[in-house]
């Protein structure tokens, strides 16, 4: 991942397609990245595998729920199935079929739009407890 050029490389051998491809970071991901990096805020914290297993039984979520929901918002809010198919490693036909047209520009607008308010303190993030500093 490179903030300073705003992409994300994806490697072949963690691709679904097992194809290189840079995914744009958005503006709103950007902020995230700077409230929470990465160092002190890894992407996959300890025991993430059963946390999201409970997580996605309680509300009926399916294992690609985020890489749908990014097609999805992409699509609403860029209206362009080439830079979806690109960034997501999908042929346009996989993407005309099964993204177009399932978010408004508005909904996808206010999902690119969700910012951090605070600031986790990441001396806490381990213990369970999360405190707030203002950003």
């Amino acid at each position: 991942m490179r903030l300073d050029t705003g992409t994300i490389h994806i490697e072949p051998e963690v691709s679904k397609v097992r194809m290189k491809r840079l995914v744009t970071i958005h503006p709103n991901l950007a902020a995230w990245l700077r409230a929470y990096p990465l160092k002190e805020f890894p992407i996959v914290p300890v025991n993430i595998p059963n946390t999201r297993r409970r997580v996605f039984a309680k509300f009926g979520l399916t294992h690609d729920v985020l890489r749908h929901t990014f097609i999805s918002m992409h699509v609403g809010k860029y209206r362009s199935m080439g830079e979806a198919a690109l960034q997501a490693g999908n042929s346009e036909a996989i993407i005309r079929k099964h993204y177009l047209d399932l978010k408004t520009p508005a909904e996808a607008e206010e999902f690119f739009s969700i910012l951090p308010k605070h600031r986790c303190d990441p001396r806490s993030a381990s213990s369970g407890v999360t405190i707030a500093v203002a950003a």
